[in-house]
């Protein structure tokens, strides 16, 4: 297994992001991530366009200014909130939500 550093990596795509495309809010990689979600519906196993979406997020979050661990424990405490909850039926795209 090898050893994986998402902040790092987040650093480092972020140097180069800054470099690229300037300093930004972190709007633009969102309004960019909803470009790359359609593509990603369109040819859902094609795992780049996977790859394209988590780039887009990740820099994102760190322009917001949270690392990739900051993400993953929040992420953790969201997937433990969200398995206490009553799940309602798929609609018609296969969309699960929470009852509220």
């Amino acid at each position: 297994m090898s050893n994986l550093d998402f902040t790092q990596f987040q650093k480092t795509h972020g140097e180069w992001s800054d470099k690229t495309f300037g300093i930004r809010e972190p709007k633009a990689p969102l309004h960019h991530l909803k470009k790359e979600v359609q593509e990603v519906i369109e040819q859902p196993y094609d795992i780049t366009e996977y790859a394209d979406c988590l780039l887009l997020l990740m820099d994102s979050a760190r322009i917001a200014g949270f690392n990739m661990d900051d993400l993953y424990f929040v992420a953790m405490k969201k997937f433990h909130i969200n398995q206490s909850r009553e799940w309602g039926k798929p609609d018609e795209n296969g969309v699960v939500e929470h009852i509220r």
